[in-house]
């Protein structure tokens, strides 16, 4: 039952326990919605962890919720501390950071959970205080890089419409999650005042609110596709309604595009489709929605990168650059270093370089004996 002031208002108690409520129903609906969307991709199951984190985060934050769960509160009190680990293997993945592998063994990105399980089952011992601190440095560290990684890797998405998503997702909810951390800091020692945390709730309210509807009207199918997925086995969806006519302006676009790539283009280190749509005098917008519509790649990198496996394996392949180290072809074709290259690579072909390389060798020695 709810309980009125003097004045017969309700009290900023009570609306934290109805914005709990509300904000509960939302991220629950949201749940449903991507869970009832079959297959669930690698990304969809990502991002429906982290929202049952974020429930976890309600439920924990909320007296009137935590009666409600009674004796399961630990497993919400657990599922709390989740959202910036989940939010950071989420980013990674969606964001493909290149880079990250040479510093975390393929694979092994849910390691970084051990911290907040390590926090909980710290927090009944004289080590809790501690354990907090770690959890809460380890946490602002991830949402940092995070969105560090939301604004360096913002152009690569070739879809306008989940590029945009994408990057509100992860953002605004790092930055929520980031302010979230920052008050405990601040009030370690002391009770976090009613406003604050009705403030929060409703934060956290708008939030999945201005998430959900985009979500619901985007098509998921792609919104959750891999952004590496090849694109000569699954061609970008098409859009509804009758066929429309290529644009003269694209025809000559990518016959301008076809020549800078076969003129080694893409060899260029560290090559950004801005700096491509300068060098063909048009503008990202356009190059953009060429490279998408009639090239059918979703992404930029996969774009790339198409041209410089293809280039490496003609390398790799021929006898006169046996001796020629696997990193300096990775470097001539525009890779900075040799773990994405080797990344790129087996994701094409099936196998890494080095195997590539003593395959054709093999096929090689025993053409020349037959």
């Amino acid at each position: 039952m709810l309980h009125r002031d003097a004045c017969g208002k309700l009290t900023r108690m009570e609306i934290h326990h109805l914005l709990g409520l509300m904000t509960l129903g939302q991220l629950l609906l949201l749940i449903v919605v991507l869970v009832c969307k079959p297959p669930v991709t690698r990304l969809q199951a990502k991002a429906i962890a982290l929202l049952v984190s974020v429930v976890g985060y309600v439920v924990a934050s909320n007296a009137a919720l935590q009666a409600l769960v009674g004796p399961a509160y630990p497993l919400f009190l657990f599922l709390a501390m989740l959202p910036p680990y989940l939010l950071w293997l989420f980013a990674i993945d969606v964001f493909e950071v290149s880079y990250l592998p040479r510093f975390l063994p393929a694979g092994r990105g849910g390691l970084i959970l051990l911290v907040p399980a390590l926090t909980f089952a710290s927090m009944w011992t004289p080590l809790s205080a501690s354990g907090l601190i770690i959890h809460h440095i380890a946490s602002i560290l991830l949402l940092a890089h995070t969105l560090v990684t939301v604004w360096l890797e913002r152009g690569d998405d070739l879809l306008n419409p989940r590029r945009r998503f994408r990057m509100w997702f992860v953002g605004m909810i790092a930055i929520q999650a980031a302010a979230i951390l920052l008050v405990e800091l601040i009030y370690a020692e002391r009770s976090i005042p009613a406003e604050l945390e009705v403030l929060n709730m409703a934060a956290i309210g708008v939030l999945i609110l201005v998430l959900t509807v985009p979500l619901l009207r985007l098509d998921t199918e792609v919104l959750w596709l891999e952004v590496n997925q090849n694109p000569r086995s699954t061609p970008a969806a098409a859009a509804p309604g009758p066929a429309q006519p290529e644009p003269t302006t694209h025809q000559a676009l990518i016959q301008s595009l076809q020549l800078a790539m076969d003129t080694g283009a893409y060899t260029t280190s560290g090559l950004t489709i801005k700096q491509l749509a300068d060098q063909l005098q048009t503008t990202e917008h356009v190059l953009r929605a060429a490279i998408n519509q009639h090239l059918g790649y979703r992404n930029f990198n996969a774009f790339l990168n198409q041209y410089r496996i293809d280039a490496a394996k003609v390398r790799l392949q021929d006898p006169g650059l046996a001796k020629t180290p696997i990193l300096t072809i990775a470097l001539d074709l525009g890779y900075q270093s040799i773990g994405p290259f080797n990344r790129a690579f087996k994701a094409s072909t099936g196998v890494t370089p080095s195997e590539f390389r003593k395959n054709s060798t093999a096929n090689l020695a025993e053409s020349e004996k037959t």
